[in-house]
């Protein structure tokens, strides 16, 4: 009775896991980016660099949930030390008090302008999907780059960021 049962649910677990695989794959041996422009009037080549644009997209997009999520945890990490300090009684040297004030002036101005960003991809991306609802290749192109610069912007912005924040952790570390 317990091999049987181990048979089917090891069968189910199977099924599940290859089932999604085969519905990934589009019909007709189309990539899944060529998939979403069937019906269109764009050219194999057009489609393709499309494609290849997003593919970027989505790469810097992966590339900036990293580099927050690595912001998040040197934030983490500076504010554990600046309570440790405040518990322990330690006092920071003047020149150390002076370099952290000149980074966290610095951080501010990195986090403001990282802010004047936020958003436009989203309004990049409604408009790229109103160009591909009208079959508009320049449209696409044209919102696709725009998207591209506003995400190497906004990633050269975090890693400055989290740049900043590194060395604030290693001034409070070496105190």
């Amino acid at each position: 009775m317990k091999k049987i049962t181990t048979f089917i649910i090891a069968a189910a677990l199977l099924a599940a896991l290859t089932i999604p695989a085969f519905a990934a794959a589009a019909p007709g041996g189309q990539t899944s980016a060529d998939s979403g422009f069937a019906g269109s009037t764009l050219t194999k080549e057009e489609r393709q660099q499309l494609a290849a644009q997003l593919r970027v997209v989505r790469q810097n997009h992966l590339e900036i949930k990293e580099t927050s999520a690595t912001n998040a945890q040197l934030r983490i990490s500076l504010r554990t030390r600046i309570k440790e300090l405040k518990e322990s009684g330690e006092s920071l040297p003047d020149e150390t008090a002076a370099q952290l004030k000149k980074l966290q002036a610095q951080l501010q101005a990195l986090r403001t302008e990282a802010g004047e960003t936020l958003g436009d991809v989203r309004a990049l991306s409604l408009a790229f999907r109103s160009c591909r609802l009208n079959d508009d290749f320049d449209g696409m192109t044209e919102n696709l780059d725009t998207i591209v610069s506003t995400q190497a912007s906004r990633i050269d912005v975090m890693g400055q960021m989290n740049t900043v924040l590194d060395e604030m952790n290693t001034l409070l570390s070496g105190n």
